[in-house]
């Protein structure tokens, strides 16, 4: 296949190559779980194309062909194979969850952290605009390593976040702010009279 992990309305290019011409492969050979299989072509009888379709459920999907379904030109019986989820064949329709809480820091090229429900999605961060390749730790959280980002003024700044899992579904975004100090607070000293009298 040309594409192992299915997102929600994906469709995968299914191929059936075969060591030899083959005979009498039809589609009634192929068992199909978690979805169809439509266009069963082929050009010379050795490599074959369909196209797979999830039925939506989220059924853990496979594709199989048994031993002697199939024979050579000669009357060989022909060996079977199974396309499933030990191959990485899986259908995802669950995006994956993020989470941003705003911040506030006097670090002008601050580091960002947050949550991802997923150990193996991308995440991506943006700020102001301009997007940042985060680091998905594993563990549950996601890091934008310090002195990622460029050097921020002070006052709020948009943050965004996403996350792609394998399959290709896309998180929806978390949005919040991380607001920038890095002013030194001043002192004034002042007084209501500076011409001091006797007794004042």
């Amino acid at each position: 296949t040309d594409d192992l992990a299915l997102a929600a309305g994906e469709d995968a290019n299914i191929s059936f190559t075969f060591s030899e011409a083959v005979a009498g492969f039809a589609a009634g050979d192929i068992t199909v779980v978690g979805g169809t299989l439509t266009g069963l072509t082929t050009t010379d009888n050795i490599t074959w194309t369909a196209v797979f379709t999830p039925d939506g459920t989220g059924t853990a999907p496979s594709i199989a062909v048994a031993d002697g379904s199939y024979t050579d030109t000669l009357g060989n019986p022909g060996i079977g194979d199974v396309l499933d989820g030990t191959d990485g064949f899986i259908v995802d329709l669950i995006a994956p969850v993020v989470g941003f809480t705003d911040a506030s820091t006097n670090d002008t090229t601050p580091a960002l952290t947050g949550t991802i429900d997923d150990p193996a999605a991308t995440v991506v961060v943006t700020v102001d605009g301009i997007n940042y390749n985060a680091t998905n730790n594993g563990d549950g959280t996601w890091t934008l390593a310090d002195n990622t980002l460029p050097t921020l003024t002070d006052g709020p700044h948009t943050v965004s976040v996403t996350a792609t899992d394998v399959a290709g579904n896309v998180s929806t975004p978390v949005t919040g702010t991380v607001t920038v100090d890095a002013t030194a607070p001043t002192l004034a000293i002042t007084t209501d009279d500076l011409a001091l009298a006797a007794g004042e």
